[in-house]
């Protein structure tokens, strides 16, 4: 299953993720009401109805089976054991997905 959460972009001062907390509201914070069995929903999703000023992360729940690096990376952990697998920007006209190894500026 999974989930897409956003937040506002900002000038890479801010760069932790957005989080799964619906009580969370720093950085325009929002997560997504319905959730997705296949990733490429989740991405049609965003391609089709995302917000330009976003940026958005579509997450899983932790699985230690395939997630023996993720769970130690802050930049990845978007909270009650949901995880960040992919992340997507608009930028130069178009949607973007970045490597989640990557903390640069989102402008």
């Amino acid at each position: 299953m999974y989930m897409i959460v956003s937040r506002i972009k900002t000038n890479g001062s801010y760069t932790k993720c957005a989080v799964t907390d619906t009580e969370c509201t720093i950085y325009g914070n929002k997560v997504e009401p319905k959730t997705y069995d296949d990733i490429k929903d989740a991405v049609k999703f965003i391609l089709k109805t995302g917000d330009k000023s976003k940026i958005y992360y579509i997450c899983s729940q932790y699985d230690s089976k395939t997630d023996l690096h993720s769970r130690n990376n802050d930049s990845l952990d978007a909270g009650n054991d949901w995880f960040v697998r992919q992340r997507y920007c608009y930028t130069n006209k178009e949607w973007v997905r970045i490597c989640l190894t990557t903390s640069k500026p989102y402008m």
